[in-house]
């Protein structure tokens, strides 16, 4: 049976809800797109109930990508760090680096997204990444790990999002017509004729489709946990087809530092946190492997076919004859299997 999409017919922009019903232009983000550069913290709550975080650029992000959600500017992220406890380590930084001034306003929107992100950002990286945000190079090391020990001082029980969310109201119907978000595999599979569809794996690339052919039938995969996995050992690297690229920049910076060179050259620091790993290998199929026979000794597809079954095939050869895009053999593609 295929999975129901709820529509969402609203947000809050610095906390000030929007309808988007009453939004007429084409883009539907007019009355509260940034002025300085287009980039807004988003926070959506997943079907699981967990939070996650990305950042958008809000003259290019689909509003049905953007209904329901949490948006914050960076006027309204300095509205946070003064008003909830839960932003308190972040309140000396605020100060010791000049995050208010107009200059700043960037890093401090980077910054506060990577104080909320749960992901195990290092030193190291976030120092990179600050650097992708304006700040000096040479001066990067020491806001970075003052940011990293401000992560190990917030109290998760203080986080406003979720009373925020609470706040919201009720959800506005179901549009069975749309194309699905696929959160149980099995039930879809028995059900379904695969040849009709394609496979997308990230929500920013499904409703960018979405806009260029709204007859096209897609499943979004990014709530299917067979798609979701970052594992890691000794000798072996799993990683979900749905990871975004910052989830897989958090290992990839040493374990695969070729990939996360691709990564860094072809996608901005807040395309990271949109795209998924599917999209990568979608948008630059070749240059991907190029890339990852430097970093593994092997890399492997695999395509779960239903019932518990799982079949493995050699990336190279996988993307000869097919792409993740299309289910093969009646499966379809989750994660990618990576010999260390």
């Amino acid at each position: 049976m295929q999975s129901e999409v709820v529509i969402m017919t609203f947000l809050l922009f610095d906390e000030k809800y929007y309808e988007l019903n009453d939004l007429h232009s084409s883009s539907g983000l007019d009355p509260f797109r940034a002025s300085e550069q287009g980039i807004a913290l988003r926070i959506r709550k997943l079907p699981a109930g967990r939070l996650s975080y990305t950042l958008v650029d809000l003259e290019t992000a689909p509003r049905e990508m953007l209904a329901g959600s949490l948006l914050y500017s960076p006027e309204g992220v300095t509205g946070l760090l003064k008003e909830h406890p839960y932003f308190q380590p972040l309140a000396g930084l605020q100060e010791k680096y000049s995050l208010t001034k107009p200059e700043n306003r960037r890093l401090l929107l980077t910054m506060v997204f990577l104080f909320i992100n749960p992901a195990p950002f290092s030193p190291e990286l976030i120092s990179g990444w600050l650097t992708e945000a304006g700040y000096p190079r040479a001066n990067a090391g020491q806001p970075a790990m003052d940011l990293f020990n401000s992560r190990t001082e917030k109290v998760e029980d203080d986080c406003p999002f979720e009373q925020l969310f609470n706040q919201l109201p009720p959800r506005q119907g179901i549009d069975s017509g749309s194309p699905a978000r696929l959160n149980q595999l099995d039930a879809f599979m028995a059900g379904h004729d695969f040849g009709n569809y394609s496979l997308v794996y990230d929500e920013f690339t499904f409703f960018k489709s979405a806009e260029k052919n709204r007859e096209k039938h897609s499943l979004l995969l990014d709530q299917l946990s067979e798609t979701g996995f970052i594992v890691m050992d000794h000798n072996h690297l799993v990683l979900g087809l749905s990871a975004t690229l910052l989830e897989l920049s958090a290992i990839a910076e040493v374990t695969l530092p070729e990939t996360n060179n691709l990564i860094r050259r072809c996608f901005t620091f807040h395309e990271r946190s949109l795209f998924s790993l599917g999209s990568l290998i979608q948008h630059v199929e070749a240059e991907f492997i190029k890339c990852i026979t430097y970093d593994v000794s092997a890399a492997s597809i695999v395509v779960y076919s239903g019932k518990g079954m799982f079949i493995s095939f050699p990336l190279a050869e996988f993307l000869q004859y097919n792409n993740i895009e299309k289910p093969i053999n009646s499966g379809i593609p989750v994660y990618l299997i990576l010999n260390r």
